[in-house]
């Protein structure tokens, strides 16, 4: 029991705990500033380096191709805008009879009318 007690008495000093504790803090801070100071080594920074450079010059290609997507576009819309109908290629002919053969549909009226109406269905 006595050793027990001595041993605990022993482990319990507030001078070397102290002394350890204080210790630990400066080498956590060195650490700390070590860390914050090389976040990465050399090999690691230029790999991320080369990434960052890999996928920034992705990113201005991107913005490039869409830069010229959302010009043709806008240049599309003006040519629309500015676009006027064409013209009929010359004067409607009012007197003109066009010749369609009427075949074996049903019509009524005479064979050489000017209108012939047909009715016509898929569904007979």
């Amino acid at each position: 029991m006595f050793i027990c007690f001595s041993f605990l008495v022993l482990s319990c000093s507030n001078q070397d705990s102290d002394a350890r504790i204080k210790a630990l803090e400066t080498k956590i801070e060195n650490l700390n500033t070590n860390s914050s100071n090389n976040v990465l080594s050399n090999s690691d920074n230029s790999k991320s380096n080369n990434g960052l450079n890999k996928i920034n010059q992705r990113l201005n290609s991107l913005e490039s191709s869409l830069k010229k997507m959302e010009k043709s576009i806008a240049d599309l819309s003006k040519k629309q805008t500015n676009k006027k109908p064409s013209k009929p290629s010359g004067p409607w002919k009012r007197d003109y009879t066009y010749k369609t053969s009427v075949g074996n549909s049903y019509y009524q009226g005479p064979k050489d009318a000017k209108v012939v109406i047909t009715e016509w269905s898929d569904y007979f």
